[in-house]
Protein backbone atom coordinates (compact mmCIF):
# COMPACT_ATOMS: atom_id res chain seq x y z
CA UNK A 1 0.00 0.00 0.00
CA UNK A 2 3.00 2.42 0.68
CA UNK A 3 4.45 2.52 -2.79
CA UNK A 4 1.41 3.52 -4.61
CA UNK A 5 -0.49 5.25 -1.63
CA UNK A 6 -3.60 3.69 -2.32
CA UNK A 7 -5.20 -0.07 -0.91
CA UNK A 8 -4.45 -1.38 -4.45
CA UNK A 9 -1.96 -4.77 -4.31
CA UNK A 10 1.41 -4.16 -5.91
CA UNK A 11 0.17 -7.06 -8.53
CA UNK A 12 -2.48 -4.72 -9.41
CA UNK A 13 -0.49 -2.03 -9.90
CA UNK A 14 0.30 -1.13 -13.79
CA UNK A 15 3.44 0.30 -13.44
CA UNK A 16 7.27 -1.65 -12.49
CA UNK A 17 7.58 -2.67 -9.01
CA UNK A 18 10.32 -3.97 -6.79
CA UNK A 19 10.51 -4.93 -3.25
CA UNK A 20 13.55 -5.85 -0.95
CA UNK A 21 11.98 -7.21 1.93
CA UNK A 22 13.87 -7.34 5.12
CA UNK A 23 15.01 -10.92 4.67
CA UNK A 24 17.05 -10.34 1.24
CA UNK A 25 18.03 -7.53 2.92
CA UNK A 26 19.65 -9.37 5.95
CA UNK A 27 20.68 -12.93 3.60
CA UNK A 28 22.74 -10.49 1.40
CA UNK A 29 24.33 -8.85 4.70
CA UNK A 30 23.91 -5.37 3.32
CA UNK A 31 24.22 -2.43 5.78
CA UNK A 32 23.26 0.40 3.12
CA UNK A 33 20.81 1.37 0.50
CA UNK A 34 22.95 0.79 -2.35
CA UNK A 35 23.68 -2.71 -1.06
CA UNK A 36 20.32 -3.58 -0.63
CA UNK A 37 19.20 -2.44 -4.16
CA UNK A 38 22.53 -3.82 -6.22
CA UNK A 39 20.28 -7.10 -7.29
CA UNK A 40 17.30 -4.75 -8.56
CA UNK A 41 17.17 -4.46 -11.78
CA UNK A 42 17.51 -1.45 -14.22
CA UNK A 43 19.38 0.42 -10.90
CA UNK A 44 23.20 1.45 -10.93
CA UNK A 45 24.84 1.54 -7.80
CA UNK A 46 28.45 2.01 -7.79
CA UNK A 47 28.23 4.90 -10.40
CA UNK A 48 31.59 6.36 -8.16
CA UNK A 49 32.75 3.43 -7.05
CA UNK A 50 32.01 1.70 -3.88
CA UNK A 51 32.31 4.67 -1.23
CA UNK A 52 30.43 3.46 1.45
CA UNK A 53 30.03 6.88 2.51
CA UNK A 54 26.85 8.15 0.16
CA UNK A 55 24.31 6.14 -1.15
CA UNK A 56 24.44 7.03 -5.13
CA UNK A 57 21.77 5.47 -6.92
CA UNK A 58 20.88 5.57 -10.99
CA UNK A 59 17.60 4.19 -11.90
CA UNK A 60 17.38 4.21 -15.97
CA UNK A 61 19.79 6.69 -16.45
CA UNK A 62 18.27 9.10 -14.21
CA UNK A 63 20.09 10.48 -10.92
CA UNK A 64 17.67 9.13 -8.00
CA UNK A 65 19.17 11.91 -5.64
CA UNK A 66 16.00 13.46 -4.23
CA UNK A 67 13.73 10.52 -5.31
CA UNK A 68 14.51 9.13 -2.31
CA UNK A 69 11.46 8.28 0.29
CA UNK A 70 11.00 7.41 3.67
CA UNK A 71 7.45 5.89 4.38
CA UNK A 72 6.26 8.19 1.24
CA UNK A 73 7.50 11.48 2.84
CA UNK A 74 10.68 12.76 0.20
CA UNK A 75 14.00 12.84 1.71
CA UNK A 76 15.85 15.64 1.10
CA UNK A 77 19.55 14.24 1.01
CA UNK A 78 21.64 15.36 -1.90
CA UNK A 79 24.39 12.94 -2.72
CA UNK A 80 26.42 15.54 -5.08
CA UNK A 81 29.45 17.59 -3.02
CA UNK A 82 29.75 20.10 -1.06
CA UNK A 83 25.85 19.37 -0.05
CA UNK A 84 26.64 15.53 0.44
CA UNK A 85 24.60 13.49 2.98
CA UNK A 86 25.63 10.71 4.62
CA UNK A 87 24.10 6.97 3.65
CA UNK A 88 21.17 6.00 5.04
CA UNK A 89 21.34 3.16 7.68
CA UNK A 90 18.78 0.29 7.30
CA UNK A 91 18.08 -0.58 10.52
CA UNK A 92 14.72 -0.22 11.31
CA UNK A 93 13.26 -0.59 7.31
CA UNK A 94 10.74 -3.44 6.74
CA UNK A 95 11.57 -3.28 3.33
CA UNK A 96 12.67 -0.74 0.21
CA UNK A 97 10.38 -0.38 -2.66
CA UNK A 98 11.36 0.68 -6.19
CA UNK A 99 8.76 1.91 -8.13
CA UNK A 100 9.37 3.01 -11.93
CA UNK A 101 8.46 4.43 -14.76
CA UNK A 102 5.76 7.99 -14.03
CA UNK A 103 3.37 6.50 -12.05
CA UNK A 104 5.16 8.28 -9.47
CA UNK A 105 3.31 11.44 -9.54
CA UNK A 106 1.63 10.63 -6.41
CA UNK A 107 4.35 11.65 -4.51
CA UNK A 108 4.97 15.09 -6.49
CA UNK A 109 7.58 16.15 -8.72
CA UNK A 110 10.62 13.99 -9.38
CA UNK A 111 12.59 12.79 -12.19
CA UNK A 112 10.78 9.82 -15.17
CA UNK A 113 12.47 7.15 -14.25
CA UNK A 114 11.00 6.22 -10.48
CA UNK A 115 11.91 6.36 -6.86
CA UNK A 116 13.22 4.38 -3.79
CA UNK A 117 10.46 3.94 -0.68
CA UNK A 118 11.72 2.90 2.47
CA UNK A 119 9.03 1.33 4.42
CA UNK A 120 9.82 1.43 8.42
CA UNK A 121 8.68 -1.22 10.83
CA UNK A 122 6.03 -0.63 12.53
CA UNK A 123 6.39 -0.49 16.50
CA UNK A 124 4.91 -4.19 18.41
CA UNK A 125 1.53 -2.71 19.63
CA UNK A 126 0.72 -2.96 23.59
CA UNK A 127 -0.93 -5.73 24.76
CA UNK A 128 -3.38 -4.79 27.09
CA UNK A 129 -1.88 -6.17 30.44
CA UNK A 130 0.49 -3.82 29.78
CA UNK A 131 -1.68 -1.24 29.73
CA UNK A 132 -3.08 -2.00 32.94
CA UNK A 133 -1.90 0.68 36.15
CA UNK A 134 0.17 -0.83 38.40
CA UNK A 135 -1.29 -1.28 42.38
CA UNK A 136 -0.82 1.73 44.63
CA UNK A 137 1.67 1.11 47.41
CA UNK A 138 3.81 3.48 49.50
CA UNK A 139 2.65 6.57 51.23
CA UNK A 140 -0.35 8.66 50.71
CA UNK A 141 -0.15 12.51 50.36
CA UNK A 142 -3.31 12.91 51.73
CA UNK A 143 -3.86 16.20 54.17
CA UNK A 144 -5.33 14.97 57.47
CA UNK A 145 -6.81 17.71 60.23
Amino acid sequence: MAITKTGRPILATQSSVSVVPRAQIEEQGATNLSEALSYSAGIVTGNYGGDPRFDSLFLRGFNLENDKFLDGLRLMRATQFPTSAPVFELYGLDRVEVLRGPALVFYGAGSPAGLVNMVQSAPPQPSLLAMTPPPRRGFSFVRKS
